[in-house]
């Protein structure tokens, strides 16, 4: 920990004797109104390119007041010796006690999973030790340093055609979750990260930017999906080329060549006569280094032949430009780039689970003195890899600063002043329209691909209709449902990725079997073999001060049941559960269908979060 010690004092002025003519008074003078105690007020240094956003100050573990770089205790402090943190909270990291946790892919801090955010965004801190002087006011600037680090992989396909290549997943084990802002040294244990692999031509890479590495072992596994449905794994040991990556802030570059299958030689051997396989054995034999070739090979060795072949795929060196000359990747050009995941999965989003041709996302953000505002970003091949909507509007970076950038979906054609998107949720059978996600994240010329990790900004709730006791299938097809005591309009603000609800109360609203207004109906899925149907709605987050009426007309007859979520949220670990839609969260609910009532079975939370809840009946 990098921590300096001040002592500062002041002059105090000399005491004036005071006269009067009947006698001599002494008084003593202070220089603050509290004479036994000090007062400690802080500036914040930000380093070049750190953005301004307001920071916590703490002293010794009390909170000081204030915001925009300038905090001061409200209660003076007794003299003595006291430690000062300041430390921002970006997204994608929470701070408890002093220690700065990446979230993990769910959006949560929970070990649901022991994958982190690939990208959060850039953490900064500073500790410094401090003497506090009685009667004095101690003026001091605090300076903050980065703690995370990006890490740059490029990869060439030298061998192969990279056009096969239909997707590309990856994992890096042996990174840090968390960080000791007190002490300033790695905490917790060794992690995982999924990071986002995209391919342009014959080039595949990734960004992450992590606190550090962790554990004895760092290591990185691709896994390949070709057009055809073949698959190649390939895993590569990093612990030696990233094992200074702990020692310095600065862009991080990882560099190797990726040899993919060229052709099915052993199958082209068995079908060529004896001369054309000897020829063919020739040539894998010198694809895998073997100098002799021996017409009589057994199969066993044709098998270890595959295994060696496949072990130099596997072999893929890496090497890390990580040296003070290059350890960046000069991309020959300032155009900034971006990629988009959801919750850390690549080319997923909550609407239909995948990302269409021509889906468009609105991205903003400030370099040097240009301001880019809702550009229009869209991804052509429904890949997750966005290019400008319109040729002239590109995103460029302006001098070598970092650019902090935000992005939403769906694009809107706002106007110039606009900042907030309307959407009445009764209509659901337009949910891409207010199926609102968000991100920020960060580039620069250094790391110009800006991979944005999209979050859900709405809830959606999922109802399984199922028959029971005296009701059909086709009954279940065919019942009315109804749902009330909800906010259903509201809006999007697209600048920060909040939400808020207008005070319009659905009562009775109709979302399936709705004749009169069919853009109300929720899109559904029907599995014929459970005999089950299954409605899909997304709502606005927000707390109900009662439980939600549910109806289902069926058979001529109509049945009601109420809806409540708070058991649902204490199984996904909220501290101060409440009967509430949280933003992000999928609610399943099974309603059974009798021929006297309906049941309504246990509320769990999956897929974006996960829980389970209660049971509730009615009739």
């Amino acid at each position: 920990m990098n921590t300096r010690k001040r002592k500062y004092t002041t002059t105090i002025l000399a005491t004036a004797l005071l006269f009067s003519l009947g006698g001599c008074v002494k008084d003593e003078l202070h220089d603050t109104p509290h004479p036994d105690k000090g007062v400690v007020a802080v500036s914040i240094d930000l380093p070049q390119g750190a953005s301004g956003e307001d920071y916590t100050v703490e002293i010794d573990g009390t909170t000081a007041d204030g915001k925009e770089g300038h905090y001061t205790v409200s209660d003076p402090l007794p003299p003595g010796e006291y430690t000062v943190l300041a430390y921002n909270t970006p997204q994608g990291f929470t701070v408890t006690d002093g220690i700065a946790r990446v979230e993990r892919t769910d959006g949560t801090v929970r070990a649901l999973t022991d994958f982190i955010n690939p990208l959060p965004d850039y953490l900064y801190s500073g500790t410094e030790r401090i003497t506090v002087v009685a009667d004095d006011t101690l003026r001091m600037n605090l300076d903050v340093t980065q703690r995370v680090r990006d890490l740059h992989i490029e990869l060439t396909v030298t061998e192969g055609d990279p056009e096969r290549i239909a997707a590309i997943t990856g994992t890096l084990s042996g990174v840090a979750e968390a960080y000791d802002l007190w002490n300033g040294t790695l905490h917790g244990e060794a992690v995982s990260a999924h990071p986002a692999f995209t391919r342009n031509g014959d080039k595949v890479s990734a960004d992450l930017r992590l606190l550090g590495i962790m554990g004895d072992v760092q290591t990185l596994d691709i896994l390949l999906t070709f057009s055809n449905g073949d698959t190649q794994s390939i895993e590569s040991d990093l612990t030696e080329v990233l094992a200074g990556f702990n020692g310095s802030t600065e862009p991080f570059a990882l560099t190797g060549n990726l040899r993919t299958p060229v052709e099915r030689l052993c199958r082209q051997h068995r079908r060529l006569a004896a001369g054309g396989r000897r020829q063919c054995g020739r040539a894998l034999m010198e694809r895998l280094g073997i100098k002799k070739y021996n017409p009589k090979i057994t199969q066993f060795n044709k098998m270890k032949a595959k295994i060696i072949f496949m072990a130099t795929l596997a072999a893929a060196v890496l090497t890390a430009c990580n040296n003070d000359e290059n350890n960046v990747i000069d991309t020959g050009s300032s155009q900034a780039t971006f990629t988009a995941a959801i919750d850390g999965q690549v080319n997923t989003r909550a609407f239909d689970q995948t990302w269409e041709a021509g889906d468009a996302i609105g991205i903003s953000g400030t370099s040097g003195s240009t301001t880019y505002t809702n550009v229009q970003y869209v991804t052509t091949g429904g890949n997750g890899n966005f290019t400008v909507g319109t040729q002239g509007n590109e995103i460029y970076y302006q001098d070598d600063n970092s650019v902090t950038f935000t992005a939403y979906y769906p694009w809107t054609n706002l106007a110039a002043d606009a900042t907030t998107i309307t959407a009445d949720t009764r209509a659901q059978a337009s949910q891409s329209d207010f199926d609102f996600l968000w991100s920020r994240q960060t580039g620069s010329k250094a790391s110009p691909n800006v991979q944005f990790i999209f979050a859900h900004k709405m809830a959606k709730l999922v109802l399984t209709i199922r028959k029971g006791d005296g009701v059909s299938y086709q009954e279940v097809q065919d019942a009315v449902l109804s749902l009330g005591g909800f906010k259903y309009s509201g809006t999007f603000n697209v600048t920060d990725g909040t939400t808020s609800i207008a005070d319009d109360l659905a009562t009775g609203w109709t979302f399936a079997g709705n004749t009169s207004e069919t853009g109300y109906n929720a899109p559904l899925s029907k599995d014929d073999a459970a005999e089950t149907v299954s409605y899909t709605l997304i709502l606005f987050p927000q707390v109900f001060s009662n439980s939600l009426p549910i109806t289902a007309i069926t058979g001529g007859q109509s049945f009601s049941a109420t809806l409540d979520f708070t058991d649902a949220n204490v199984d996904a670990g909220d501290t101060d559960a409440q009967n509430e839609w949280v933003a992000g969260r999928q609610y399943n609910l099974s309603v059974t269908l009798h021929k006297t009532d309906i049941t309504v079975d246990g509320c769990t939370i999956q897929g974006w979060d996960e829980a389970n809840g209660g049971n509730v009946n009615a009739d």
